[in-house]
C-alpha cells in the first residue's frame, strides 16, 4: 500500500464535512443544536409531510446542520454560503474540520437509536494557478494517472476501495472522486440607481475531491449493534488514513 501526500498538510480546505447515520424509519427524533451542542439554532426548518426537520447554527467558521429524515441523521459543517465572502467557500483546514465535526458525531452515536450504516463524507478544496496545475496536483498523489498536465484537462478520478472491518462483520467502502474545477466568479454588486460599471469576471481554478467512508455490512439489513461507537471510531481512524495518505 502506497503513501501518499496527506491532506492535511498540503493547504487543504474543508467545504465541508458531513457525518451520516441511517437508522429505521420510525427511529425516534433525537434532540436539538440546542441539547446536543449548546447551539442555538439561528433557522429551523419543518416540512412534516416528509417527515424532516432541519436546525441550522452559526459554528466557527462556517454553520453547522442537522438534518432529520426517515432513515437517516445528517451532521454537516459546511461553509456559510453567502455570496461573495471568498472565491473558494471554505470551513478552514481540512483537518481541523474533520476532527471538530467527528468529535461531535461521536456525542450523536451515543444518543441515537438503532443505527445500520454508518457514514464520513469530508469535501477538501485547494484552488491553484491554472488548468495543468490542476491536472499536476491530482498527478501527485495518483502519479500512474495517464494524464499529461500539457494536455489533458478537466481531470476527474474515481474510484472505490473496500477493506475488512475489525469491528463488525462486513467491509469499510471508501468511495473517492478528484475532479478539477474552473468556475468564473462575478461580485455581486448593490442595486444603482442609474448605472453600475460592469465587473470583470475572475476565473477561479481549483481541485474538489469528495470522500465517503462507510460501512457495508455482510448482511445489509442488520443492525451495527451494541458495538457502534467502536465501529463509528474504526470509520472515523480510516477517514483520517484516507486524509492522511496513507491509505488513500
Amino acid at each position: 500500500m502506497s503513501v501518499a501526500p496527506s491532506l492535511f498538510q498540503e493547504g487543504w480546505l474543508a467545504e465541508s464535512v458531513r457525518v451520516t447515520f441511517f437508522v429505521h424509519p420510525n427511529t425516534a427524533r433525537l434532540s436539538g443544536l440546542a441539547d446536543l451542542f449548546g447551539m442555538q439554532p439561528d433557522q429551523i426548518n419543518d416540512r412534516p409531510i416528509e417527515a424532516i426537520h432541519q436546525e441550522v447554527a452559526s459554528y466557527d467558521k462556517g454553520i453547522l446542520i442537522l438534518v432529520q429524515a426517515p432513515g437517516r441523521v445528517d451532521l454537516i459543517y459546511s461553509a456559510n454560503q453567502r455570496p461573495g465572502l471568498a472565491p473558494l467557500l471554505h470551513v478552514g483546514p481540512l483537518e481541523d474540520a474533520f476532527i471538530r465535526c467527528s468529535k461531535m458525531g461521536e456525542l450523536i452515536c451515543e444518543k441515537i437509536g438503532p443505527v445500520t450504516r454508518i457514514a464520513i463524507a469530508p469535501i477538501a478544496i485547494q484552488q491553484v494557478k491554472n488548468e495543468p496545475k490542476s491536472t499536476e496536483l491530482i498527478l501527485r498523489y495518483f502519479p500512474e494517472l495517464p494524464v499529461d498536465p500539457t494536455t489533458d484537462l478537466d481531470v476527474v478520478w474515481q474510484f472505490t476501495r473496500r477493506r475488512d472491518a475489525t469491528s463488525f462483520k462486513g467491509r469499510i467502502n471508501h468511495v473517492c472522486r478528484w475532479q478539477a474545477h474552473q468556475t468564473q466568479l462575478v461580485a455581486a454588486l448593490p442595486p444603482a440607481p442609474v448605472f453600475s460599471p460592469p465587473v470583470d469576471a475572475v476565473t477561479v481554478t481549483f481541485v474538489r475531491v469528495e470522500f465517503d467512508v462507510n460501512t457495508l455490512l455482510d448482511n445489509p439489513a442488520a443492525q451495527l449493534g451494541p458495538n457502534r461507537a467502536l465501529i463509528y471510531q474504526e470509520i472515523k481512524e480510516r477517514t483520517s488514513a484516507v486524509l492522511e495518505g496513507s491509505d488513500l
